[in-house]
């Protein structure tokens, strides 16, 4: 291995993204380049240092111990350039709130929820990115983010502390005037043959709703596969069908444009804020949480969590 290496930051920056994102089609569509030309860079990047980055295995890119040791080096190279980049180096970065979130709070609960909170804290800066549940986890642990917002799952990465903001539990959705507003719940049997939007496969909600179904021997019309609450919503509104979803924060968001009843077998979240621990958190950060939580209106679905901080291994039905 050459000791004078000349090093090529846009390299360092595509094995980044990889990392955090975890599979090459994420991180080109992140970057905008083609695949096949981020697959070369990482080769190039392998032959430069000497050292294998991935493992394929069972079609999964898995990153080794030696990838693993780079990203932890580079984490703070790169944390270094965002805050020059920023223009914040020589004022608090601690009043800047780093935040990810899963499509559903990006797109409906977070936006609203800011624009509230900097009407009260108007030096506050955010920053905020969106991606998958299990992103959120990952980005929040390697550091990339203070907060990450994202539905409570059955396991957790290690060293994660959980603030649950809101407690749901499933409901069925569809346009006004649907005949299903007739019912007081709904059920799978009700729902056999209807057409769907629904969670794709890769998710666990799709798969406890699938087996409500096939209990039930009740037919699912699948319309529409989406990746998360807010698209299933989307497609509901422009009649595709009916969707079952999590109610927060949707059913907040839409309420004048839905019918909602519940959806038995039912199903339990938590909506909360991932951290490293409440010493990693600034002030602000703190507050925000609180803020957040105050901007949830409870009904018949959705309670607000108390404050409990909570390391997940949560046995919920998800």
């Amino acid at each position: 291995m050459d000791n004078h290496l000349e090093h090529n930051l846009r390299d360092y920056e595509t094995f980044r993204r990889i990392m955090e994102l975890g599979t090459m089609t994420s991180a080109a569509d992140y970057l905008g380049i083609p695949q096949p030309a981020l697959s070369r860079t990482i080769a190039s990047l392998e032959k430069k240092i000497g050292k294998k980055l991935f493992d394929r295995i069972v079609g999964r890119l898995v990153p080794t111990n030696d990838a693993e040791f780079l990203y932890s080096r580079l984490a703070e190279t790169f944390g270094a350039l965002e805050l020059i980049n920023s223009h914040s180096w020589m004022s608090d970065s601690r009043s800047t709130i780093k935040l990810v979130a899963n499509p559903t709070f990006s797109s409906t609960f977070m936006p609203r929820t800011i624009a509230s909170f900097l009407k009260s804290y108007p030096d506050v800066k955010f920053s905020i990115e969106e991606t998958t549940d299990s992103n959120v986890q990952r980005l929040v642990a390697k550091k990339h983010a203070d907060l990450g917002l994202r539905f409570a799952k059955s396991s957790i990465e290690p060293g994660l502390t959980n603030q649950p903001i809101a407690k749901s539990r499933s409901v069925c959705i569809f346009p006004r005037g649907h005949p299903l507003e007739s019912l007081k719940v709904v059920t799978p049997s009700a729902l056999s043959g209807i057409p769907q939007a629904i969670m794709s496969a890769r998710f666990t909600f799709r798969t406890a709703i699938e087996t409500a179904f096939r209990d039930a021997n009740a037919e699912i019309n699948i319309a529409a596969e989406c990746g998360s609450f807010a698209l299933v919503t989307e497609f509901v509104l422009r009649n595709f069908g009916v969707g079952i979803i999590n109610p927060f924060p949707i059913t907040q968001a839409y309420s004048e444009h839905l019918s909602v009843r519940p959806f038995e077998p039912g199903f339990t979240r938590f909506a909360v804020f991932s951290h490293r621990g409440i010493n990693s958190l600034s002030k602000i950060a703190r507050t925000f949480i609180d803020f957040s939580r105050s901007q949830i209106i409870e009904n018949i679905y959705i309670e607000t969590a108390n404050n409990r901080l909570q390391t997940f291994e949560d046995n919920l039905a998800l």
